[in-house]
């Protein structure tokens, strides 16, 4: 019985946290970041092309908090791609043994994050995105 209620409090226990860094590649966030991979590879320009690379050749998607210099493993290897190279925040439960977080979901932060949200409520313009680069563009008017 007592058994019984250590594993329902632990389950009770483990609500989802969040955890901030970069998604990184298991190799660099290693090292602590991606200059040396940069440096030896002159076709990597930007922390994207690294950790896409990286993983390609067999790393694995990490969280890496450069704050605390440690790096967390990601249980969801498939959600961390959109979001190589980028300060992001992970939500999820930490698995303290084995430094995994048990991903729910992770969305982009920083200075860009926070100028998406506050051009989502704006009517005055629309954001288009080609080519990884942002246009401002004029809606119509309504005249």
């Amino acid at each position: 019985m007592a058994a019984l209620m250590f594993v329902i409090l632990t389950s009770a226990a483990q609500k989802n946290q969040t955890y901030t860094g970069e998604i990184m590649d298991s190799a660099c966030a290693k090292m602590g970041s991606h200059e040396a991979m940069m440096n030896s590879h002159a076709n990597i320009k930007t922390a994207k092309d690294c950790t896409l690379g990286c993983v390609k050749a067999g790393s694995q998607y990490v969280l890496y908090d450069s704050a605390a210099k440690t790096v967390y493993q990601l249980d969801d290897q498939k959600k961390p791609e959109q979001f190589a190279g980028q300060k992001v925040t992970v939500t999820g439960n930490l698995d303290a043994s084995s430094k995994t977080i048990h991903v729910a979901n992770i969305k982009a932060s920083g200075a860009a994050d926070a100028a998406t949200r506050h051009l989502r409520g704006s009517d005055i313009r629309q954001i288009l995105t080609v080519c990884d680069c942002v246009c401002w563009v004029e809606p119509a008017s309504s005249d």
